[in-house]
């Protein structure tokens, strides 16, 4: 990772990597290192409380019940469901609205069989 990606410049970095079942190793992410990296293998007091003669520790997740979801994901949203409210003004009545007009033809009951309106 560091020959690839890191050398020249890059002097603390955190990369999350897929092992499959043939052992072969996938980046999926990389990141320099800093606090708005999302640390979810280690504690942030864990991390900062290591000197820098620490050597790389690696943490393996093996099943679905030992990966923590980042502590603001309930909070998230789709950029599509921001876009909605900001163009319906928060209002359901107006986000009602806006629903009806994306239903798919065929599913009214304006629409005959052939998804045409009558």
């Amino acid at each position: 990772v560091f020959e690839k990606f890191a050398s020249g410049g890059i002097p603390s970095y955190v990369v999350d990597v897929y092992v499959d079942r043939q052992d072969r190793v996938w980046i999926v992410d990389f990141n320099v290192w800093g606090e708005r990296t999302d640390s979810l293998l280690f504690s942030w007091e864990e991390l900062n409380g290591w000197g820098a003669d620490k050597e790389s520790e690696i943490r393996v997740v093996e099943t679905e019940k030992e990966i923590r979801p980042h502590p603001l994901n309930n909070f998230r949203a789709p950029m599509d469901t921001v876009h909605v409210a900001s163009i319906t003004g928060g209002s359901p009545d107006n986000f009602q609205a806006l629903m009806d007009l994306c239903q798919k033809p065929g599913d009214g009951s304006d629409h005959d069989d052939e998804g045409e309106t009558e």
